[in-house]
């Protein structure tokens, strides 16, 4: 059964996740930067050689994380309610096999958009250098893809406060991808404005998702909920790129590259279909 855990069994950050608006704030993170990376990585690898943006991401990385230790402070809120409701402990094995099948769809769907996004970001500057275009602008046409996130991802958190389903804004958001994707090599002189509705239509995705683990959990599992994501996310990274990379070697040919990449999106909508059956057994349940 699917339900959303007691109010007062809730920590404080349980509210956040739950939150489709601040959820869309956080997935803006990601795809600054990547879009930073794509436009500015190419370039210094080109002009000072190809250690230039490694040795650049080591010193974002010490940046960071010594910025972290120093500006980071657990509230205090926070440790008092954790340390006031005392959960009981479980090992990791047992915890994964009482988790539920709900949260596996999730991340089953994350698993297949990742597939798809990853794969585009790997093999979308190669095909359009095939095109003709140079290295600079082979990566700033790819890096649409995330660009529509910054703007996207918050409209998107913020409908599903207010108008739509988080299942809803994945299934229509994976599907409109999968097309445009099966389309991408007709494109032709629609190129530009078919990579940014692409952009446009991937950042309906990822903040509903991210938004409902916190419906589909209680607050004791919801640390698990987000690994198995952070997992299934992972070996989509994994798959797509190889492949799509292997039938490209296998075919010569970019096209069929897109029409795979087209299969995964889709296939990131069909858990979340699952998904939505469930709720509504479960609706019918307990009001029959």
């Amino acid at each position: 059964m699917i339900r959303r855990p007691p109010r007062s069994t809730l920590f404080p950050y349980t509210t956040l996740f739950r939150s489709g608006l601040i959820m869309g704030f956080y997935n803006t993170a990601m795809p600054l930067g990547t879009v930073i990376a794509f436009n500015v990585f190419g370039i210094l690898g080109l002009k000072y050689g190809w250690q230039a943006p490694i040795w650049l991401t080591t010193i974002i990385c010490v940046v960071d994380l010594a910025l972290f230790a120093l500006i980071y402070r657990e509230p205090p809120t926070l440790r008092s309610r954790e340390q006031a409701i005392k959960l009981p402990s479980k090992g990791l094995f047992k915890a994964i096999s009482a988790v539920g099948l709900p949260i596996w769809l999730v991340g089953l769907s994350w698993l297949f958009y990742n597939a798809a996004a990853i794969t585009f970001l790997t093999f979308g500057p190669e095909y359009f250098a095939s095109l003709g275009y140079g290295t600079a602008a082979a990566n700033f046409i790819a890096s649409f893809f995330m660009l529509g996130a910054l703007v996207v991802s918050p409209l998107a958190g913020y409908s599903i406060d207010r108008f739509f389903s988080k299942e809803f804004l994945i299934i229509f958001g994976s599907a409109l991808m999968a097309l445009i994707l099966l389309l991408t090599p007709l494109a032709g002189s629609l190129l530009i404005i078919m990579m940014l509705a692409l952009g446009l239509i991937a950042a309906l995705v990822p903040a509903p998702t991210f938004a409902l683990p916190a419906d589909i959990l209680p607050t004791s599992s919801l640390g698990l909920g987000f690994g198995i994501i952070s997992s299934c996310l992972n070996i989509g990274i994994v798959i797509g790129p190889y492949t799509v990379g292997l039938l490209r070697d296998q075919t010569g040919s970019f096209s069929w590259g897109f029409v795979l990449m087209a299969v995964f999106a889709l296939s990131g909508a069909l858990p979340i279909v699952w998904l939505r059956s469930l709720s509504k057994s479960a609706a019918t349940a307990v009001n029959p």
